[in-house]
């Protein structure tokens, strides 16, 4: 269960990363633009719902992330998302070899982020949307 989570947690904030990698709207904030504030930095709920229903499995190899066929199909990954995920290479290549809690450390520097924890936290509540537009603005934490 452990490893399971560890690779979701990684996968979430990768994903979050690939979103906020461009100062401008992309592929997944178009599709996928429910991010929210967990206390462990940001999720897509979308996808997130997803994983945690269907139990889904992906796994890390080398510089790849590899997912199922049906996974890919269900929520609509295309070029548009590898596009996104080949410009946050660009940007640090060695983000995706990183441990899933190195990931949540730079994924809560980002202000997008703690500003939607905070009020959160304010509210007493478990999360708290995230503003799109403050993604994409957002100083970008990729060291």
């Amino acid at each position: 269960f452990f490893f399971f989570l560890k690779y979701l947690q990684k996968f979430m904030k990768l994903l979050f990363f690939a979103a906020a990698v461009r100062e401008k709207d992309n592929y997944i904030l178009s599709n996928f633009s429910n991010f929210v504030a967990f206390p462990y930095g940001p999720v897509e709920l979308k996808i997130y719902g997803y994983i945690k229903s269907k139990n889904e499995k992906f796994q890390f190899k080398g510089n790849s992330l590899i997912l199922s066929e049906d996974f890919i199909n269900k929520i609509s990954i295309n070029e548009g998302v590898n596009d996104d995920f080949k410009e946050l290479k660009k940007r640090n290549i060695k983000l995706i070899n990183l441990p899933a809690f190195d990931l949540v450390d730079l994924s809560v520097k980002f202000s997008s982020y703690r500003i939607a924890h905070s009020i959160a936290k304010s509210k007493n509540i478990y999360s708290y949307p995230m503003n799109k537009n403050s993604i994409i603005s957002d100083v970008k934490f990729f060291n």
